[in-house]
């Protein structure tokens, strides 16, 4: 008998893995590819989230809050935000997307580090 959950969640972890690929004829730095992977991890493991156009700002901020409820013990605070932004390089540079998440990581948002 199939276990319908887990060929679910196969299907859901190849259909985000291909979104996540670089081209191997593409030289991109291994922080970014590093940065990569954790993202995926963080999305796989810790949302429902089928297609990378649906992670938004509130996403990409519970990757923050996942990781500062962590102590950031898996990454530092610096390298949680470079992930941010290397995502959101990775969106606009190398996979060409037109919409991309409106993250302010600024000291402005006051008031999304203060509730952090």
């Amino acid at each position: 008998m199939v276990n319908v959950k887990l060929l679910r969640n196969n299907m859901r972890y190849d259909l985000l893995l291909d979104q996540f690929k670089i081209d191997k004829n593409m030289i991109v730095p291994n922080e970014i590819k590093d940065s990569l992977q954790r993202i995926f991890s963080y999305i796989y493991h810790q949302t429902d989230i089928l297609y990378v156009e649906f992670i938004d700002e509130k996403v990409l901020n519970n990757y923050i809050k996942s990781h500062h409820a962590n102590h950031f013990s898996e990454v530092c605070f610096t390298q949680c935000i470079r992930d941010i932004k290397n995502f959101i390089y990775y969106l606009e540079k190398i996979k060409g997307k037109k919409h991309l998440p409106r993250v302010d990581l600024s000291v402005q948002n006051l008031s999304f580090w203060e509730r952090l």
